[in-house]
């Protein structure tokens, strides 16, 4: 969510504006994840599920829950291919 889907205005000039999220290579985004403008996320990083993401998040963490708190550091995660 790049915007907060309406405007709010003071003195007739929006002070919400809109803003980018970067997510970097390798990030593993569960189901149900909400990341919120101006995040970043950095590679390898891990969205827990049903988490909302309202702060950035570093390389190589896994963050989880409403709102998401970094819960772990220096992690790895690989694709299993395997069923």
């Amino acid at each position: 969510m790049t915007s907060d889907g309406h405007d709010i205005l003071k003195d007739g000039a929006r002070i919400n504006q809109a803003r980018s999220i970067n997510i970097g290579e390798s990030v593993w985004i569960t189901d149900n994840v909400t990341v919120l403008k101006g995040v970043t996320v950095g590679k390898g990083a891990v969205l827990g599920i049903n988490s909302t993401v309202t702060k950035s998040v570093g390389e190589k963490q896994v963050a989880v829950g409403n709102p998401a708190k970094v819960v772990a550091d220096n992690i790895e995660w690989k694709a299993s291919l395997t069923y």
